[in-house]
């Protein structure tokens, strides 16, 4: 866990053995990234961005910004804040630090950090390759994880190792051999021979973008199945439209929506877009469309309990 009783507990569990911890600070209210970051005073502190996710809690994208710089407050003195230039609000976070280094990374071609990619290249099965700039050197890195938005992932990852001590060939070895986690842009086999990308362990509209383009970029039969994303606060109505846009935007042929804001979602998308009741409705509906071209996005946020629409889609391949 995450949060301000998972990050205390595995504080408690480092060993003198341990040589190394990574551990994640996840808020949905300010004053919780506060806690964990005071809790841990960590050596390096990475902000990767921030979106309109859990806005309920926070208030708005500002609240956000100010949440996740909680960190910045407890790095060791000494220490390094790794921060994403890419990101709008990064001078704020700039202008928090204070007694320790900063480094920057970033995906953009004309970028001037110290860690960033380049020649970033899409292959046929969502897969993406692209070339690592470092103060160590460059690096040539063909990953197995879906979507050019997990480049600056990757970027930023790189970006803590190397400022940990790392070497190239660990950064290399370990980007290159980073395997899919269940729930977030996993491609499993499905029914009638589909493909299911599973990305339902979590959503915010900018993490469906994300998956949208990923989508997009497979040949086939396109369709997305959309669950409601939730703690967006009065961003929730056009958050949920915007959802139909980006899918009708990217050329997606289907859009099929559960949820209190599906008929939001298919609104705007238009053609090709349906509303269900249910999940069960939907998994019935989809079991007598897909086939060996159907390519199927399947997102929602936790909330929405849409992993139970993966396994429902994936049932009938497994008996």
């Amino acid at each position: 866990m995450n949060n301000t009783i998972g990050v205390p507990l595995t504080l408690l569990r480092l060993q003198e053995a341990h040589r190394y911890a990574v551990i994640e600070m996840g808020a949905d209210r300010q004053g919780e990234i506060d806690f964990s970051a005071q809790a841990a005073c960590p050596d390096i502190a990475l902000i990767t961005m921030a979106s309109a996710a859990h806005v309920e809690g926070f208030g708005s994208l500002a609240g956000i910004v100010k949440g996740k710089g909680e960190i910045l407050d407890h790095i060791k003195p000494g220490g390094i804040a790794v921060l994403n230039q890419d990101d709008p609000h990064v001078q704020a976070w700039i202008d928090r630090v204070r007694g320790c280094r900063t480094v920057q990374f970033s995906v953009q071609q004309d970028a001037r950090a110290e860690y960033r990619a380049g020649e970033i290249e899409s292959l046929a099965d969502g897969r993406v390759s692209f070339s690592l700039v470092t103060p160590a050197g460059g690096l040539d890195i063909s990953m197995k994880l879906l979507g050019r938005h997990n480049v600056l992932n990757a970027v930023a990852s790189a970006a803590v190792a190397l400022e940990a001590g790392a070497g190239l060939d660990h950064v290399k070895r370990g980007l290159e051999s980073a395997q899919p986690v269940q729930g977030r842009l996993c491609a499993l086999d499905g029914l009638g021979g589909a493909l299911i990308l599973d990305d339902s362990y979590n959503a915010s509209p900018n993490s469906f973008r994300a998956a949208i383009e990923v989508l997009a970029s497979f040949s086939g039969r396109q369709i997305l199945i959309a669950g409601d994303m939730k703690e967006l606060g009065s961003e929730s109505r056009r958050a949920h439209q915007s959802v139909g846009e980006m899918a009708k935007r990217a050329g997606v042929g289907s859009l099929w929506a559960v949820g209190d804001y599906a008929s939001l979602v298919v609104e705007t998308f238009g053609e090709g877009g349906v509303v269900f009741e249910n999940q069960q409705s939907l998994v019935e509906y989809a079991s007598k469309q897909l086939d060996a071209d159907s390519v199927v996005l399947v997102k929602g946020s936790r909330g929405s309990r849409m992993e139970c629409v993966v396994n429902d889609l994936r049932r009938g391949e497994e008996a």
